[in-house]
């Protein structure tokens, strides 16, 4: 009787879990999806607004304090989730380390702020980099706190908080922006960013910390947080490269080009990347000891993923004259030809996950720290080589970087994982043929026939000609060999994390 009861427990709770699990996934997808909605509209209302220059001269800095990020936690915000147990004195321990990595990180960009503006002959640099500082102060205080979080699979708390920090942040912006302070909208909104989401990581969390124990073992976890630090920061030296570049050599003005486009053309990937790993990752890492089950998955979430992500970049890259003039405004149609040509980079950025989820799930985090040195000096050579020919040269050496470099890193990751390259493209190709097919023809002008006849606005033409594209996408995605099975095996992800029983 007394194990039958211990076996009903364990399935309660097992049962509570994978229940919290969804809701959590659920939660997360809802809220990115929100929070893409809401940047979307900053960006467009902040664009209306500011002056090429003013994103330029943000751009500036945040390519310098880019670096500094990579260490803002030092992984130690994964390292804590990561633990299958870790007790409240390495808690403590971790939180007292962000405090002063994060003070370090400040006091270092403040530092460094006078060489920034020597460096570009740009005073006003100076004052904006003294208050971007300020925030790596700030988001160390929050950081282990957003962890327990996590570690509870509180995803719906986390969640309201950061869709409130992404409102209020925003309407902070356009708010300074009306009042005519310019480019300072934009240093207000990550720093009203930073402070939001701290202060609601401790009051959503009762946990709070005690004084730092020297005697605490942590030097694992910040050995484990080191190598994903590093793997990043060789990510964000690929990733702004750049804007230093252009920055540098062709100015204020013409970097805030660049840095719109490359946001507008990013922006969405990114928010789809983390929507799907923060669910993928957890299920791959339960299943790392089941190769076949690990393969199975795999191909389901990258098929959801590629579904998803390869149209938009492609039709980022057929309509970027009419997103740029819809989102941007008409004072940003130089934006349009950098848009176009970093569209295959958004397309082999989104599909960057391929590698990621399978180092991080299996723990291969030093074969992955080799590769992301190998790349990052890849993409560095190609934007160099780039920028002989200008802002454009740039983005067509981004973009061949990235893509080149997709195929290669994939045959490496694969090489020690039970993923194959026949699982990738057993599941990429149908969107791919999909996605050109759909390209093709509103690159032939049949998809604009009924709106030019109508003579209906703009904006409604743009909508109408992406809502058609997707349209074709979609019929097209079906009617393919294997289309139908392929959208019941994507339908089946919800009942694979809800019940955790289904052999794939």
């Amino acid at each position: 009787m007394q194990k039958t009861d211990t076996a009903d427990l364990k399935a309660m709770r097992e049962a509570d879990l994978r229940g919290r699990s969804v809701r959590g996934g659920v939660a997360t997808l809802a809220s990115q999806a929100v929070k893409l909605l809401l940047q979307l509209g900053s960006i467009a209302v902040l664009a209306r607004l500011l002056r090429p220059e003013d994103f330029g001269m943000v751009a500036m800095v945040l390519a310098f304090t880019g670096f500094f990020s990579r260490f803002k936690d030092f992984g130690l915000s994964i390292a804590a989730v990561q633990r299958a147990d870790i007790t409240d004195a390495q808690q403590t321990g971790l939180f007292w380390t962000n405090v002063l990595i994060g003070s370090g990180l400040t006091l270092g960009v403040a530092m460094m702020s006078p060489v920034l503006a020597w460096l570009y002959a740009e005073p006003r640099l100076l004052f904006i980099g003294l208050a971007m500082a300020l925030t790596f102060f700030v988001s160390g205080l929050g950081v282990q706190h957003t962890a327990l979080l996590r570690r509870r699979l509180a995803f719906s708390s986390l969640a309201v908080v950061e869709i409130f920090a992404v409102l209020m942040s925003t309407g902070i912006g356009v708010a300074v922006a009306i009042g005519g302070a310019g480019y300072w909208a934009l240093v207000a909104m990550p720093l009203t960013s930073a402070c939001i989401l701290s202060v609601g990581s401790w009051w959503l969390c009762e946990w709070r910390p005690g004084r730092f124990d020297r005697n605490v073992e942590i030097r694992s976890l910040i050995a484990f947080g080191g190598r994903l630090s590093l793997v990043s920061l060789c990510g964000s030296i690929a990733r702004s490269v750049d804007v230093f570049l252009i920055g540098w050599r062709f100015g204020a003005t013409s970097l805030g080009f660049y840095s719109k486009a490359i946001q507008l053309s990013m922006l969405f990937v990114e928010q789809m990347n983390v929507s799907v790993a923060r669910v993928a990752i957890p299920v791959l890492s339960s299943l790392q000891n089941e190769p076949e089950r690990f393969r199975g998955y795999y191909r389901r979430g990258m098929q959801l993923l590629g579904s998803v992500s390869v149209p938009v970049s492609v039709a980022f890259f057929v309509f970027a004259n009419e997103l740029t003039l819809l989102v941007l405004g008409p004072q940003w149609v130089e934006a349009a030809s950098i848009f176009r040509l970093l569209a295959p980079a958004a397309l082999f950025e989104g599909l960057r996950a391929a590698t990621g989820w399978v180092y991080v799930s299996l723990g291969n985090a030093r074969q992955q720290l080799r590769w992301a040195i190998f790349s990052a000096s890849v993409r560095v050579v190609c934007i160099l080589i780039g920028g002989m020919w200008g802002v454009e040269g740039v983005a067509v050496g981004y973009s061949v970087g990235v893509c080149s470099l997709w195929l290669p890193g994939v045959i490496y990751c694969f090489r020690t994982s039970p993923v194959m390259l026949s699982d990738l493209a057993r599941v990429l190709w149908r969107p791919f043929a999909a996605a050109l097919i759909a390209a093709a023809i509103a690159l032939s002008g049949a998809l604009t026939s009924i709106p030019n006849a109508l003579e209906i606005a703009s904006w409604l033409h743009v909508l109408f000609d992406l809502a058609t594209f997707g349209a074709v996408y979609g019929i097209t995605s079906l009617l393919l060999p294997g289309g139908f099975s392929a959208a019941r095996d994507m339908l089946s992800l919800r009942r694979e994390l809800k019940f955790g029983e289904r052999r794939v």
